[in-house]
């Protein structure tokens, strides 16, 4: 049997109709919830997710914009399909006011109604991605002014004495992990030496931030995966560990993180990869140049590395400056 091409409530009070394209869209690779009426489509909704909901719009007690309308409240990802025999001009405004995402005329052909569900499976994956990198960027930013401020705080208290990266990254690894109190568990383990001197003042901040988002991630993921195990869940000691090559083409950051103890069954790193890439093309909008990439070197680790150029102030300190 070939993978699962999405989840769909399909919604219609005529038995025949339901059953009918049911069969088609379960052939078609497609997990299929079926409810005979408004009010149970709406139960389903507040109980369940799906990928797309396909619903008649007239329908006895409940019609078809209705439960437009409990989806979207619901999960306004989900994308929602209406199948009419007639169009008018209060379908169509109300539709518009419910953020409808399509729409087809009954009777229709199987091939049409494929192509619009891939169609709006596209939409809702775009609209994800979008809002993943707009997020991930949102984080950069945010460990990218709590870099300025920690690397300010430490020059004044410290200057630029032999352990001041290291306090640098470490307090960047423990804002990070201060996102979520219950990851502190972490803990942070610098290169053998860490090159201040040599490293352009412009690229701390920047180099902060990346190893701030990083970090902030790869939490977010191991609670996620402890939480989806809650029954076997165990406390899991965590090490961060830098590494910083400064060269006169620029810098390269590596930012290691492992899971000292692991369950029998070992830790996915399926999560911390599918936000990985989202960090890797949002890290670029930071400064024009930055190369990075993201690769798990074991099942206890995961690897970031970011390239910074030498020259050319970071976008966000440039935009400030101008």
């Amino acid at each position: 049997m070939g993978m699962k091409r999405g989840s769909i409530l399909l919604v219609d009070d005529d038995a025949i109709i339901l059953t009918g394209l049911g069969l088609v869209l379960e052939k078609s690779g497609f997990t299929i919830t079926t409810a005979s009426s408004g009010e149970r489509a709406i139960e389903l909704i507040r109980h369940m997710r799906f990928d797309v909901i396909i619903t008649d719009l007239v329908m006895k007690e409940v019609d078809g914009l209705h439960v437009l309308s409990a989806a979207k409240a619901a999960d306004r990802e989900t994308m929602v399909i209406v199948l009419t025999g007639y169009i008018d001009v209060s379908f169509a405004t109300e539709a518009e006011r419910l953020s409808l995402d399509d729409y087809l005329l009954k009777p229709c052909e199987s091939d049409e109604l494929l192509f619009r569900i891939s169609r709006c499976l596209e939409k809702r994956d775009m609209i994800r991605r979008t809002r993943t990198l707009e997020r991930t960027v949102a984080l950069l930013l945010r460990g990218y002014h709590e870099a300025a401020l920690v690397g300010e705080r430490l020059l004044q208290m410290h200057g630029e004495s032999a352990p001041y990266l290291e306090r640098y990254f470490a307090e960047m690894v423990h804002l990070a992990c201060a996102i979520r109190p219950q990851d502190r568990r972490i803990s942070f383990v610098p290169a053998p030496a860490l090159p201040v001197a040599a490293t352009p003042a412009f690229q701390l901040p920047l180099l902060g931030s990346l190893l701030y988002a990083a970090t902030a991630q790869w939490a977010e993921a191991v609670a996620g995966s402890d939480a989806s195990t809650a029954g076997n869940a165990r406390e899991h000691t965590a090490t961060v560990s830098v590494g910083l090559l400064t060269e006169p083409s620029g810098s390269l950051l590596t930012v290691d993180l492992s899971l000292n103890e692991l369950e029998s069954d070992g830790f996915g790193y399926a999560e911390v990869e599918r936000r990985a890439q989202p960090l890797i093309e949002a890290s670029k909008t930071l400064s024009p140049g930055l190369d990075g990439s993201f690769r798990v070197v074991d099942n206890a680790t995961c690897r970031y590395s970011f390239r910074v150029g030498s020259t050319g102030l970071p976008v966000v300190e440039a935009e400030e400056s101008s």
